[in-house]
Order: C-alpha cells, then sequence, then structure tokens
C-alpha cells in the first residue's frame, strides 16, 4: 500500500515533532508548516490525502486555513483533522463540506492514529 500523505501543521515545534514521529511510525509521509498560512500554501502547491492542524496558531489559524482549502475545488473532500487545546469542537458549517474530526489535547498515540485511521476510512466511504 503506497504511503498516505499528510501535511502537519502545527505551531509548537515539540508538539509537531512528536505528532510527526507517531505519523512516520505509522508509516505515513509527512510535510510540515508551522502557521495556518505556510499549511495553506503548501496544501495549495502539492495537495495532500489528509490534513492535521492545530487551531490556536500565528499568522492564520487552523479554522481559517481550512475554511480557505475548503472554497477550492481539490480540497473541499480533504480529510482534516482538527486539534486544539480547548475542549469545545469549533461550529463552523464550512469547514464540515468534508470529511473533519476534531481532538483535544494531549494527544495520545493511539487516539491520535486512531482518529486518523476513523477519518481516512469516512473519506473512503462513497456518497
Amino acid at each position: 500500500m503506497p504511503s498516505v500523505q499528510v501535511l502537519l501543521v502545527e505551531d509548537d515545534l515539540r508538539v509537531r515533532e512528536v505528532l510527526a514521529a507517531y505519523l512516520e511510525v505509522d508509516g505515513y509521509t509527512v510535510a510540515l508548516a508551522s502557521d495556518g498560512q505556510e499549511g495553506y500554501d503548501l496544501a495549495m502547491a502539492e495537495p495532500p490525502a489528509l490534513i492535521v492542524t492545530d487551531i490556536m496558531m500565528p499568522r492564520m489559524d487552523g479554522v481559517t486555513m481550512v475554511r480557505r482549502l475548503r472554497q477550492t475545488p481539490q480540497h473541499r473532500a480533504t480529510p482534516v483533522l482538527l486539534i486544539s487545546g480547548h475542549s469545545d469542537p469549533p461550529v463552523d458549517p464550512e469547514l464540515r463540506t468534508g470529511p473533519l474530526l476534531y481532538i483535544a489535547k494531549p494527544v495520545t498515540l493511539g487516539g491520535f492514529l486512531g482518529a486518523l485511521r476513523k477519518l481516512l476510512r469516512t473519506a473512503e466511504e462513497p456518497g
């Protein structure tokens, strides 16, 4: 099975390194961005199969990045995993035009990889 390309957008270097290691150990190919603007630019240049993003970041937050990406044809259905230090997920219907899951920090290996697998299964379902 070919590796799934994941765009990981996280401003905290330590969290970004840990999540990237989780992804790589599980066989994913990872592209890294440190804020929403960089993530948006990378996603537009080379569309990933899945986006994992923090919500609160400088320059452009994760919600704004996903909202902007969802407005483009190539990203309307890209699966997105939102990660935040807050327990309440953002309520934004524009984000839900494609597969979306939300998990709160702190993120465990099992919870993180389980959410990714669920998100990918949801994205593969017809209809």
